[in-house]
């Protein structure tokens, strides 16, 4: 393009710039009445179109700067990566997340829920998806900076927040184009690295939402609000063979229509005969007994969670922007409201005090001169100073815990940080 301009203009681009590959992660549901009246009663903002966005930020950046790179990695607010090749980083979010959406939407508007966070709190489909991640992160190789599974638990918790208030409305739009390009490619015959297929039963948990969706696309009066599609411009061209496999799904020609079906939506490398199967499979359970035997028999596949025992470190420790914080400490003051909802208190150990930020009724656990074990917390900066937030991922709760004399004199929440630009 610089070249039909200037020709010169092309050389010096070519020689002096880059173009940085790179990914952002962050879930912004759309924007809605509701939004825009609690950002004007509650903070007096009038914003026709205001953006609506989780905590969680995550930025992956291909490391590829001509006069040295930004300090973004510093950045207090998010996670940035840099790294030589974003697309391992793009395929994690892929299928860990955006298929994880696709996995969600169809059984649980089934089961009737129309909001995110409401599914996410019925545990027949919170285990489900722990089963389908389980499957679907063998197709991921592992990559710098990111653990899968840390990847995944921090995943249900972001669709788990309330906050969001996102839609499976939302979730299931342009379904057929979604599905095929971020679940669809786990049911390939060489789909784990380095080239095998996932088990059969693993190709169950991939496969449940897919039959879920095809039921949804047969549609019929006797299902929910919820289960009512989006827009999505291949849908009415797969409403046939969806209707097909459905109707033969407890025949013998199950197999045949199935496989039909998977080659009308994801083409040939996905409809394989053993793919068929395991969807004639899922389908004539569903068709038999409902979207609730089906999600129990991806249950049963679930293995345990292996928990591990939590770290304790001392206050003096903390460091801004610190998540997962585990410390005990003796509570130095009474709860003091500072709003709905949020109390303040000091505790301390041998080594130092903080201000911890409760949210919900958590400080009634807390009793002046008690010690409280504090797990799962995160330091936030508020006007500069430290402080550790208590939210309803972490768990605060008073125990016999020797913190020795209390080091009052070293106050972390006290120290003023200032943002240094490097």
């Amino acid at each position: 393009m610089a070249g039909e301009v200037d020709s010169g203009l092309k050389a010096w681009i070519s020689e002096n710039v880059q173009f940085p590959n790179s990914m952002v992660d962050r879930i912004t549901p759309a924007t809605t009445e509701e939004v825009k009246t609690e950002l004007k009663e509650k903070y007096g903002v009038e914003d026709g179109w205001p953006v609506v966005s989780e905590e969680f930020l995550l930025w992956v950046v291909e490391d590829k700067f001509p006069s040295g790179r930004p300090s973004w990695d510093k950045s207090p607010s998010g996670k940035c990566l840099f790294v030589e090749d974003v697309l391992p980083y793009e395929l994690l979010k892929l299928r860990l997340l955006n298929a994880v959406h696709q996995a969600l939407a169809y059984p649980a508007s089934l089961l009737g829920h129309e909001v995110v966070h409401e599914a996410m709190a019925d545990s027949r489909v919170f285990k489900f998806l722990k089963a389908y991640m389980a499957a679907a992160g063998q197709t991921v190789r592992p990559v710098k900076g990111l653990k899968k599974d840390e990847w995944s638990k921090t995943v249900l918790e972001r669709f788990s927040n309330p906050a969001v208030r996102d839609t499976i409305f939302r979730l299931n739009e342009d379904a057929t184009n979604r599905i095929a390009v971020a679940l669809a490619p786990c049911l390939q015959e060489d789909a784990v690295p380095p080239g095998r297929s996932l088990s059969r039963k693993h190709l169950a948990a991939i496969l449940l939402p897919v039959a879920c969706w095809i039921r949804a696309l047969v549609g019929g009066a006797e299902l929910p609000a919820a289960a009512k599609l989006n827009r999505d411009d291949k849908g009415e061209s797969m409403r046939g063979p969806a209707g097909e496999a459905w109707e033969k799904a407890d025949g013998s020609e199950a197999a045949e229509a199935s496989k039909k079906f998977l080659h009308s939506a994801f083409g040939e490398k996905v409809a394989r005969d053993t793919v068929a199967e395991v969807l004639a499979e899922s389908l004539k359970l569903l068709k038999g007994e409902g979207v609730e035997a089906l999600l129990r028999t991806a249950d049963r596949e679930n293995p345990p969670i292996k928990l591990k025992k939590p770290k304790f470190q001392k206050i003096s420790d903390l460091e801004p922007e610190a998540k997962g914080v585990n410390v005990y400490g003796q509570v130095l003051t009474k709860a003091e409201s500072l709003y709905e909802d949020a109390h303040e208190i000091s505790i301390g150990d041998s080594s130092g005090t903080v201000t911890l930020r409760i949210r919900g009724d958590k400080y009634k656990a807390c009793s002046e001169g008690k010690v409280v074990r504090v797990q799962n917390a995160r330091v936030v900066m508020s006007k500069g100073h430290m402080q550790l937030l208590v939210d309803k991922w972490s768990a605060l709760k008073e125990e016999d815990h020797d913190v020795g004399e209390v080091n009052k004199k070293n106050d972390l929440s006290a120290i003023e940080y200032e943002l240094v630009k490097s």
